[in-house]
């Protein structure tokens, strides 16, 4: 990999380092609410994903400190967790189940993990953290079993044209090698945190992630796209519904968000 993306990578982070004490105790994670037998998982994962999973084994790539891995093991499944964080990783330890938590960038994790999973699974904004695509996809086909499935939930790309207050480069659609760097104060679950940091995210049009996951192997199954954000993580969202935030003014006029089911043959 590039060793400039491998600095990015690094400053990236120490941010997460320092935004997963406050994400434990902010009202958007509710742990307490977890622990007394709560999931964190939306309706849209379940319904797309909950049946094809029950009992199976599953790789959750990027999974913060594990709320969402340990809610698919509430509903019934056997999870992986992975992420770089390593405070992320060790507030998961401390929640856990059963589930394993592993720490590690996952560009390196074929290094660190042996086991093919029945379901890889990750969601909601994961992919703007990658630098590049091709290798991503490359790690999901390898550590899916022949037959098993890949899944994804994510805030769709169009998403940024339209949120400007962090901007600090020309925020359009299509990406670059160069990642775009934003000035943070808080952070999007506490933000009223005590933490001002840069970070740094890449672009990746819907057309360059299908395309990875093609050339590496996988067959899509569908993909879908919502009229609605399953959070308000954007900078002037209102609720419509329960679990359904959109811009003002905007509705739903484009897509918020996008998900993807594929097929290892």
């Amino acid at each position: 990999m590039n060793s400039d993306y491998k600095k990015y990578i690094y400053l990236n982070k120490q941010l997460w380092n320092a935004w997963s004490t406050n994400h434990t105790n902010s009202d958007f994670y509710d742990v307490e609410g977890f622990k007394k037998g709560a999931h964190s998982l939306t309706d849209i994962e379940i319904s797309e994903l909950g049946e094809e999973v029950n009992g199976r084994t599953m790789l959750h790539l990027q999974c913060h400190f594990g709320l969402d891995t340990l809610s698919w093991e509430r509903l019934g499944d056997i999870p992986t967790g992975v992420d770089f964080s390593e405070n992320s990783i060790h507030t998961a330890w401390k929640l856990n189940m059963h589930s394993q938590f592993i720490l590690s960038d996952i560009y390196d994790l074929k290094s660190r993990l042996e086991k093919r999973f029945d379901v890889v699974f990750t969601s909601y904004g994961m992919l703007f953290w990658l630098p590049e695509l091709k290798s991503w996809a490359e790690i999901i086909y390898h550590f899916l079993k022949p037959g098993a499935t890949f899944y994804m939930v994510e805030f769709h790309p169009f998403l940024d044209i339209l949120v400007d207050e962090l901007k600090e480069t020309p925020n359009g659609y299509f990406g670059s090698n160069e990642p775009v760097r934003y000035h943070l104060t808080g952070t999007y679950a506490a933000p009223d945190a005590d933490i001002t940091a840069d970070e740094y995210r890449w672009k990746h049009p819907v057309g360059d992630i299908i395309s990875s996951l093609t050339r590496a192997g996988l067959q899509i199954r569908f993909f879908h796209e919502f009229n609605y954000c399953a959070y308000p993580v954007y900078p002037g969202m209102i609720r419509i519904s329960n679990g359904k935030y959109v811009i003002r003014d905007f509705t739903d006029k484009f897509p918020y968000m996008f998900s993807i089911m594929a097929v290892k043959p």
